[in-house]
């Protein structure tokens, strides 16, 4: 596929370098590839151009090493990032429900100032009750996955399920 697009690009290059004195750019590329071998030459050399990166790579790859620590890099980028990307998550949520927190007090604010007034009792059990509702809390994302970010190991069940019987003296005791 290379040598083929390499040899497509060539042949602008040998009608502007050789300029033949014709109008059709297929019959100028024909004549030039039959009767001038500086043509040929051109177009030889495009392709070693455009083959060299291929052949540069498989020579480091004989050196050894060279895609082991690049994945290594690879892998420290992307844990990196994701822990980045973890921090920023955490922040924003913890914006996002401070407004909310501060929206809903600021909405409820005028009617337990209403409630003081006529039942301070309630007012302070349900101040109380707000204010804890309301309190700012820490954010974690949540991983689904043993590897974040790479999501190839599913995190195991660590729940141990009770026999059925703890579960039917729980229910008799909850009715009794």
């Amino acid at each position: 596929m290379v040598i083929l697009l390499s040899i497509i690009t060539a042949q602008p290059l040998n009608i502007s370098i050789l300029k033949p004195n014709s109008v059709a750019f297929a019959y100028d590329i024909k004549f030039l590839l039959t009767h001038n071998p500086l043509a040929t030459l051109i177009t030889i050399c495009v392709v070693v151009i455009f083959l060299l990166p291929i052949h540069f790579k498989y020579r480091i790859r004989k050196l050894g090493e060279f895609y082991e620590k690049k994945a290594l890099i690879n892998k420290l980028i992307i844990k990196d990032d994701y822990g980045i990307f973890k921090d920023d998550f955490q922040q924003i949520m913890e914006q996002n429900i401070s407004k909310y927190n501060k929206t809903v007090w600021t909405n409820l604010e005028p009617h337990l100032e209403k409630l003081k007034e006529i039942n301070p009792k309630k007012y302070h059990l349900h101040f109380a009750e707000i204010k804890k509702e309301l309190a700012a809390e820490r954010i974690s994302k949540y991983e689904y996955w043993a590897d974040p970010p790479y999501r190839t190991i599913r995190k195991t069940n660590s729940k141990n399920a009770l026999p059925e019987s703890d579960l039917l003296n729980q229910i008799h005791t909850i009715i009794d």
